[in-house]
């Protein structure tokens, strides 16, 4: 399914204006096979969910990157 720019900008908004984390992996689960069609969206939504989450946390966003993953059971593989 090709996205357009309008609905991959709500998708980033909505990700964004969640009030916690569990609630934003309720929004990326349910929209789990959309975003695994358009990989750069998913990889923009997650940065930015571990780069809130690092602030919060006082992590480093990389760590929180590998404990998303394995929050959605993803892996993530280089070709």
């Amino acid at each position: 399914m090709i996205m357009t720019i309008e609905q991959e900008n709500f998708a980033v908004t909505l990700a964004a204006q969640t009030k916690s984390h569990d609630e934003w992996l309720a929004i990326v689960r349910f929209g789990r096979g959309t975003l695994l069609e358009n990989q750069g969206l998913l990889a923009e939504i997650l940065v930015a969910e571990a780069t809130r989450e690092a602030d919060k946390n006082q992590h480093k966003s990389s760590d929180e990157i590998a404990k998303i993953l394995r929050e959605l059971g993803l892996r993530l593989e280089l070709a």
